[in-house]
This record gives C-alpha cells, sequence and structure tokens, in this order.
C-alpha cells in the first residue's frame, strides 16, 4: 500500500496550500536534492528545525502562493507551471508530489486606501 501524506501548509491563516506526498516515491534524498538545489538551504533546514521536507513544504508553498499572485493560476495552472521550472518535480503526482489545493490571495479594491505621502 503506498505511503501517500496529504500536507496543508498556510500563510498567515490567508493562504493554504494543500498537498500530497507519495513517501514512496518521494524519498529524503529527493527531498534533499530539491532543499540543495537552491541557494540557502541551510537557512531553510534551519528554520524547519532540520526536517528537510518541512523546509521543501514551506518554499513549495511560498512558490505557489506567489505563482498565483502573480499569474493568477488555479491549480491546473501550477500544476503546468512546474513542469518547466528547474529543480522542482512535476507536481501532477507522476514524480511523487501532487499539488490538490492552493489559495489566491484576492485584492479587494474597498481594503486598498490612498494617502498623500509627506515628506
Amino acid at each position: 500500500m503506498a505511503d501517500v501524506k496529504r500536507y496543508g501548509v498556510n500563510w498567515f491563516g490567508e493562504l493554504d496550500l494543500v498537498v500530497e506526498v507519495d513517501h514512496d516515491v518521494v524519498t529524503n534524498d529527493t527531498l534533499v536534492e530539491i532543499n540543495t538545489f537552491w541557494s540557502e538551504s541551510s537557512d531553510r533546514l534551519r528554520d524547519a528545525d532540520g526536517d528537510v521536507l518541512i523546509a521543501v513544504l514551506k518554499m513549495l508553498a511560498q512558490r505557489c502562493f506567489q505563482l498565483t499572485t502573480a499569474h493568477g493560476y488555479n491549480v491546473q495552472g501550477l500544476v503546468l507551471e512546474f513542469e518547466t521550472i528547474e529543480g522542482w518535480p512535476r507536481m501532477d503526482g507522476s514524480e511523487g508530489f501532487k499539488i490538490i489545493d492552493c489559495d489566491e490571495l484576492i485584492f479587494c479594491k474597498a481594503d486598498i486606501s490612498v494617502s498623500d505621502v509627506i515628506e
């Protein structure tokens, strides 16, 4: 039976990413490879109390939140985008990661204010 676990990653109670990880496919070596591909891997690992899975999931969430905010991607858009992002596996489940859901930051005009800047 597959060792698939679902994880939720949250940003300030505003945005959530839900991702499934198949631990039969995604090994500790895989996670280390993803983490060390990007700069500041030691800092990320330290911030995650040495848990490379947490470090990678936080980095994945950051990337997903940036993409949904900048480009308005839904889950399918994110999955397609990750097919071309160097340093990341596919996010369609075929390589052990599957994005299930990702919130988009919505900017409501009523919440935006304008004021004079006094110099």
